[in-house]
């Protein structure tokens, strides 16, 4: 009888932990992770937009010698490409990141 109250009450403290750890994961570690991810991210657009800007406009008088990083980054290429053109206002966008709107 003992022991199946003793599982019981395991299952009920495992079920109390997990809901305390996502609840915790939810509003503090999960907002941290986010914000590195997004900074991750613009620093990824700073380096892409460096190395080939020239393929969305803008001129780079060392495209030649970019070009032979291409073969590294090619798989990366479009996917920063479709997200660099999607973007509406990049100083908007910096605004919202320190809340100066």
């Amino acid at each position: 009888m003992h022991e199946r109250w003793t599982g019981k009450l395991k299952k009920a403290w495992g079920a109390v932990w997990e809901f305390v750890w996502l609840f915790v994961f939810g509003t503090f570690l999960d907002k941290r992770t986010a914000a590195i991810r997004k900074e991750a991210w613009d620093m990824n657009d700073n380096v892409m937009l460096l190395l080939f800007g020239d393929y969305l406009g803008l001129p780079n008088p060392v495209s030649y010698y970019t070009l032979e990083i291409l073969p590294y980054l090619a798989e990366d290429m479009l996917p920063w490409q479709r997200r660099i053109m999607n973007r509406q206002s990049v100083v908007a966008e910096k605004a919202a990141q320190y809340d100066f709107t």
